[in-house]
């Protein structure tokens, strides 16, 4: 490893480190439900089952890394769910800075040192890659496979198929990748090539089609779900609605590091390489599907940055400094922006984190936020609310349970980013707000409340591992 990378990986991790401090939380709640809560649930025997879990569409390989992760601290005595949390943060970051390894050891043999040295450090100064390579979820971990398959590039082509496998087995569209690596082999004529790669690509889809076969019932169930769900019937369209087909594109100027477009200055769309068209094959297959969101697009982020720059003829010392100074000062606008407007929920994590200690705790209703994850409670309790984090509508669903707002052992936690979180009805109940994490707020029976009351409030009728409807 040169002296120059290692300095930049350096950057990558003290970024990642910040923003897991300031902003922690969750990138998009599929973060928590489709990959920590089931290895929770599989280690600590509690955790949300969402819906993609009853409709068998997520194999268990993927959220069976987090379980090891979560074993392993059990087995060291690691408890509570900042620590837990904490150290699967931790080992997905390492994954990523050897992935930037990976990738620039792809772009040292296909370009110059600088240029390799430049890709690592836009990445490590992008607040965008940053705030995902820490978060255990099918993006980040797969687009980390897809750069070391990159790095296996030219060097073994059974490896090459091996990480192009994996990275379709951690998350299915991701597979888009695998489509200009094939082409390219293909167009090589190379049999023997060839013939080793697909050896590679064909173990981790057996030990997919094994590891469903075991969960579901039949081999590759998950994989034939997720395409029945999001292909045939287009529920993904229906359920969560659709976006124009020039949406990644759109986003892409947003998530890239601004300083790689500095290379359009005197771009060679030659030189672009196979990262380029991984990336540009997974833009265009991604963006055929109506149904699109953002996270979506950060896959593509590191595959298009190292496009950009091995893509320009030249860059001078004056042209480096100043792509990574606009990529910094990027970072510090998008790092204020995700803090300010609480899109992480990171306070909410922080309150239900505090909640998850009280004693008396036997349920937790969720306002102006979403369900936190019974691993970052630490409790196996109810934990309700709107799934529209709309207080107004989890006024109405309090009002049905009855009980009024706060009966003993229920604690509200509440994100005030998105509205008003206490007020008179609530005082009038014998409710206080008995904590603060930022902008996220505990609610829960006041000492006086509890002594008029004289009674016990029974547990919610309903042990829920999800939000109401």
């Amino acid at each position: 490893m040169t002296r120059g990378l290692a300095r930049w990986l350096l950057v990558g991790a003290a970024l990642q480190l910040l923003c897991a401090v300031l902003l922690d939380g969750r990138l998009h709640p599929d973060e928590i439900h489709q990959w920590i809560e089931p290895a929770s649930r599989w280690v600590h025997h509690y955790g949300t089952i969402s819906n993609e879990w009853y409709l068998g569409m997520r194999n268990v390989l993927g959220p069976g890394l987090v379980a090891a992760v979560l074993s392993l601290c059990r087995a060291l005595h690691l408890r509570g769910p900042a620590l837990t949390h904490g150290v699967l943060h931790v080992v997905t970051a390492l994954a990523s800075l050897r992935a930037l390894r990976g990738l620039h050891s792809y772009i040292l043999r296909s370009s110059s040192a600088a240029s390799a040295d430049l890709a690592i450090a836009l990445l490590a100064c992008s607040a965008p890659f940053a705030n995902l390579a820490f978060r255990p979820m099918g993006e980040s971990l797969s687009a980390f496979t897809a750069m070391l398959a990159l790095e296996s590039w030219g060097v073994s082509p059974f490896f090459v198929g091996a990480w192009l496998g994996i990275t379709f087995v951690l998350r299915y569209p991701s597979g888009l990748l695998l489509v200009a690596p094939a082409i390219a082999l293909l167009l090589r004529r190379d049999r023997p090539a060839l013939l080793r790669a697909a050896v590679g690509l064909a173990l981790p889809l057996a030990v997919l089609g094994v590891a469903d076969r075991l969960a579901w019932g039949h081999a590759f169930h998950s994989v034939r779900a997720y395409l029945q769900f999001n292909l045939v019937e287009d529920r993904a369209r229906l359920d969560f609605g659709a976006r124009p087909a020039w949406f990644y594109l759109a986003c892409l100027p947003l998530f890239v590091p601004a300083g790689a477009w500095l290379a359009l200055r005197s771009f060679d769309r030659r030189r672009v390489g196979l990262a380029g068209a991984m990336a540009l094959a997974y833009l265009i297959g991604m963006s055929a599907i109506a149904h699109k969101e953002f996270r979506f697009a950060l896959v593509a982020v590191p595959f298009v940055t190292a496009a950009l720059v091995t893509g320009a003829r030249a860059w001078s010392p004056a042209a480096r400094r100043a792509a990574i100074a606009i990529t910094a000062a990027q970072s510090v606008v998008v790092l204020a922006v995700l803090f300010l407007s609480g899109y992480c929920q990171g306070d909410v994590a922080r309150a239900s984190r505090w909640v998850g200690a009280q004693s008396d705790l036997r349920e937790v209703v969720m306002i102006n936020a979403t369900h936190p994850g019974l691993s970052t409670l630490g409790r196996d309790v109810p934990v309700w609310g709107d799934r529209r984090e709309r207080r107004e509508r989890t006024a109405a669903l309090v009002a049905a349970r009855g009980q009024g707002w706060c009966p003993p052992g229920r604690y509200l936690v509440c994100d005030e980013h998105r509205g008003p979180c206490f007020d008179t009805a609530m005082r009038a109940d014998g409710c206080a707000v008995v904590a603060r994490r930022g902008r996220a707020v505990v609610i829960a029976r006041s000492a006086q409340g509890l002594a008029l009351s004289g009674a016990v409030g029974s547990a919610a009728a309903l042990h829920g591992r999800v939000f109401a409807p």
